[in-house]
């Protein structure tokens, strides 16, 4: 009994020398630190706000939920973020970000958060299926709140904001509802990404059909003209940076912003749900921008 205690200290002592030694930018780094950020995250104030869900599929994970402040108005009509959660394409639920939602409830919207089927029974061209069927019961839900005709902006985190990218750049499937994307920490152009089982079990060999159709940066056209942020750190120990970077440079749009953050984790690209600092700042700037934006649009129609 002894000996086992004394094993298990010597790897408690050794994972904590690791948590508070070893350099950004690698995986284990990323991981280490993934219990103090879901731990930061769970500690936001609970905003009060209403939580419907919605089944699109026979599946377990074919779901959504549709967040609404608790004290909104009947007639309220509400900006509406639909975002997309991380894990990598196998891990995470939109119960275990709910925290994300809350957050942008806080700051005025509607948050539409999909689940979808994962790794490793399901890959790239079933979990796109997902988000366009979440897409379309979407489309079927918001009038039953009074928001059937309100723009959306898309967001996601890690693997979420994959998913993002391809819903709003990949034009031929992209919802005409979409007026803005926000993307953190996200493996925009795959072909940067190093390679590793969970990418291969997800978008199949480099240089295939899938592969090509998994990559955001294969949809990005020369005119696009899609306002987007794009969130990332230089030390991801996750996603390459210039799987991200890259992407943001080739953007030339007037609302677009790339955010770069020096020496910032994976986890930093994040840190917007639960950090004052300039993720935040940039974060809520950029949304309040697109919202003025679209309320010109709307008055201009009106006119």
């Amino acid at each position: 009994m002894i000996y086992a205690a004394i094993i298990l200290g010597i790897l408690l002592v050794a994972l904590a020398l690791l948590y508070w030694l070893l350099p950004a930018g690698n995986s284990l780094h990323e991981i280490l630190h993934l219990p103090l950020y879901h731990y930061h995250i769970s500690q936001q104030p609970a905003t009060p706000m209403r939580a419907h869900c919605y089944r699109f599929g026979s599946h377990r994970r074919q779901y959504l939920w549709l967040y609404l402040p608790e004290d909104r108005a009947p007639a309220e009509h509400l900006p509406v973020i639909v975002y997309l959660h991380g894990g990598g394409w196998l891990l995470g639920s939109p119960e275990m970000f709910i925290s994300h939602a809350r957050f942008f409830v806080s700051q005025g919207y509607a948050v539409a958060m999909p689940s979808y089927r994962r790794l490793p029974l399901y890959r790239a061209p079933q979990i796109r299926e997902d988000v366009d069927l979440a897409v379309e019961k979407l489309r079927t839900v918001l009038p039953t709140h009074g928001l059937g005709q309100q723009s959306w902006i898309v967001g996601g985190m890690s693997a979420g904001a994959n998913l993002a990218g391809l819903l709003c750049f990949d034009r031929a499937r992209r919802p005409a509802e979409i007026v803005g994307t926000f993307l953190c920490g996200a493996p925009l152009d795959l072909a940067k990404m190093r390679p590793s089982p969970l990418l291969y079990a997800y978008a199949g060999r480099r240089g295939s059909t899938q592969f090509e159709a998994a990559s955001p940066a294969s949809y990005l056209a020369a005119d696009e003209d899609l306002p987007t942020l794009v969130i990332q750190g230089t030390h991801d120990g996750l996603v390459a940076a210039a799987a991200a970077i890259h992407f943001g440079e080739r953007l030339t749009g007037a609302h677009d912003q790339l955010l770069v953050l020096p020496r910032g984790t994976h986890l930093d690209a994040g840190s917007w749900v639960y950090a004052e600092g300039i993720v935040r700042r940039t974060l809520i700037t950029w949304l309040a921008d697109r919202q003025n934006k679209q309320n010109s649009v709307n008055l201009t129609h009106k006119k």
